[in-house]
C-alpha cells in the first residue's frame, strides 16, 4: 500500500443540476435560539423539504426539492409553526453555501430505505440537523423485547471538509434516574419515538412527551455510545463497524445523488514505514492516538 486514505474530502458539485431540481433557503430567527429544533423536518405542510442542517443556534439551512416549492408557500408554512412570526428566510444557490454545508444536506437527505431484517438495513434520520443512522444489531431491549436503548452513528462534516463517524448512545426515559443532568436540564433534550414498523425515529409531539418509551440522546452514568471502528472477521460484521457503515453512505450517496456530487476520500502518500514489534508499539499507542485525534485526522487506511 503507498498511499493512504483520510477523513478529509475531495467534494465536486455539479451547480447547474443542482440548482435545477433544488432550491436552497437561510432561516434565521430574531430570537435567541429556535425552538423546537429541525422538527420542521415533520411540519405536513412542508412536503418537499429534504433536509435540514444547522449552522448555529439561530439560523439553518433548508434543503427543498424545486417541484412545487414556492417561497411564498415556505413563509406562510413556516409563519404557521410556533414562533414562526419571528422568522426571516433568504434563497440561495447551491453555490452560495459553504461546501461543508452543501455535502451535509446531500448526507441528511439520504433516503431511508425500506427496512429489511433479513438483511439488517441501515435506517437513517435527519433528527435534529443532524444524519443519525442505526442497524438493528445496535437496538437494545429487554427480556420482553422492549427498546430501551440504541447506539447510533452521527455523519458530521466539519468547516474543512473532514468527514467524522461520531458514536452516541440514546437512552428510553425510562432509565432517566441513572442519567446525569449537569450542563442541560432533562427539558432541553430533544425526545424521539421509534417506530417499529419502519425501524425510524421521530421526534416525539407536544401530546406525547415525557413518556417512559421516549428516547434522548443521553447514556446513563458510566456508558456511552460504541461501535467498533473495523472489524472483516465476516460481512455482518463489518457492515455493524464505522467503516462498514462509510463504505454504504459513499455507495447510498453515488446512487442517489451522483448526478449533483462526487465525493470521495483525499489520500497521502505513504513517505515512511517504520517497523515494530507489537509489544513495542503498544507503548506508544496512546500517545500516536491522542496527536492523531487532535490534528483533526483519522487514518482510515
Amino acid at each position: 500500500m503507498e498511499r493512504l486514505n483520510t477523513n478529509e474530502l475531495n467534494a465536486e458539485f455539479q451547480f447547474s443540476a443542482i440548482n435545477e431540481d433544488y432550491s436552497f433557503f437561510r432561516i434565521e430567527i430574531s430570537e435567541k435560539y429556535i425552538s423546537g429544533g429541525a422538527a420542521f423536518l415533520d411540519v405536513e405542510e412542508l412536503p418537499y423539504l429534504r433536509s435540514i442542517v444547522f449552522e448555529q443556534g439561530k439560523s439553518f439551512y433548508m434543503m427543498c426539492s424545486s417541484k412545487g416549492i414556492t417561497q411564498t408557500a415556505l413563509i406562510k408554512a413556516l409563519r404557521a409553526y410556533e414562533g414562526g412570526e419571528a422568522f426571516s428566510l433568504v434563497q440561495l444557490f447551491a453555490e452560495d453555501l459553504k461546501p461543508y454545508l452543501l455535502v451535509q444536506l446531500f448526507f441528511n437527505a439520504l433516503s431511508n430505505p425500506l427496512y429489511n431484517p433479513e438483511e439488517g438495513l441501515y435506517s437513517y434520520n435527519n433528527l435534529s440537523g443532524k444524519l443519525l443512522c442505526y442497524k438493528p444489531a445496535w437496538l437494545k431491549k429487554d427480556a420482553e423485547g422492549m427498546l430501551w436503548g440504541l447506539d447510533c452513528m452521527e455523519v458530521r462534516i466539519d468547516r474543512d471538509l473532514r468527514l467524522h463517524l461520531l458514536a452516541h448512545r440514546m437512552n428510553s426515559l425510562k432509565l432517566k434516574g441513572k442519567m446525569k443532568f449537569e450542563k442541560r436540564k432533562l427539558s432541553a433534550y430533544p425526545q424521539y419515538e421509534f417506530s417499529y414498523h419502519h425501524h425510524t425515529l421521530r421526534r416525539v409531539p407536544k401530546d406525547r412527551l415525557n413518556n417512559p418509551s421516549n428516547l434522548i440522546q443521553k447514556p446513563v452514568e458510566g456508558e456511552r455510545g460504541s461501535i467498533s471502528f473495523f472489524d472483516f472477521s465476516n460481512y455482518e460484521a463489518f457492515s455493524c463497524t464505522k467503516i462498514g457503515l462509510l463504505y454504504e453512505l459513499f455507495r447510498l450517496l453515488k446512487a442517489e445523488f451522483s448526478k449533483y456530487l462526487q465525493l470521495s476520500l483525499r489520500n497521502y502518500p505513504i513517505e515512511e514505514k517504520l517497523h515494530t514489534k507489537r509489544k513495542e508499539l503498544e507503548g506508544y499507542k496512546g500517545i500516536l492516538t491522542e496527536k492523531v485525534r487532535l490534528s483533526g485526522i483519522n487514518l482510515f487506511g
